[in-house]
């Protein structure tokens, strides 16, 4: 059963990647950036969501489900640094920023995110773990994604070069297996059922 249930998660993020990508590349959608926007960042939140019920696994999967949406919502609600920057709300200003706004500098924000998820750890506040857990989740998958097209944003020293599909989905996987680690030793540490929502 765990088998199938991996399997399935890997196909299904294939399948949502490339739809997404798919979708927001279409001639069609080049006239309609809201709608563009919203195609990409609903396929951001989707790979966020599926990557966290893999790492949570099988035997968490009914109850991780709000969990998984929570994540989902995070790794979408990354793309509102894009309004920030721009000091507007209008998309055409959003998406022509001549440079990545503040929550898409990769080395930055995970820094951030360890040092919050490091300090709940040491001072045993297992909520807040669990949700920089989930946080970590969120950021890399949007910005492991987003690094087909820009590469990563690693201040100080630049950004990479656009990455290849096959090194993306090596992240994902990565992505997984270190959060699903981190899921693992919180609770054989702490309590059993830890839900955020």
């Amino acid at each position: 059963m765990p088998v199938l249930f991996y399997l399935g998660t890997i196909i299904f993020t294939v399948v949502v990647s490339t739809l997404g990508d798919q979708v927001v590349a279409h001639e069609y959608l080049g006239n309609f950036l809201w709608l563009r926007a919203a195609a990409d960042n609903v396929t951001h939140g989707l790979i966020g969501l599926i990557c966290w019920v893999a790492a949570c696994g099988p035997r968490c999967f009914p109850a991780s489900l709000r969990e998984s949406i929570l994540c989902g919502l995070i790794a979408c609600a990354l793309d509102v640094d894009h309004f920030v920057a721009a000091a507007s709300v209008k998309i055409e200003d959003a998406t022509r920023l001549r440079a990545r706004p503040f929550l898409h500098c990769t080395s930055i924000v995970i820094l951030a995110i360890l040092m919050v998820m490091l300090a709940a750890r040491l001072t045993g506040q297992l909520q807040l773990y669990h949700l920089t857990l989930m946080a970590s989740v969120a950021v890399t998958s949007h910005h492991l994604r987003d690094s087909l097209r820009r590469g990563l944003w690693l201040w100080p020293y630049g950004s990479t070069p656009p990455v290849k599909i096959g090194f993306y989905y090596a992240g994902l996987g990565c992505i997984i297996l270190v959060a699903s680690l981190g899921i693992r030793t919180s609770l054989q540490k702490e309590e059993p059922n830890v839900s955020l929502v």
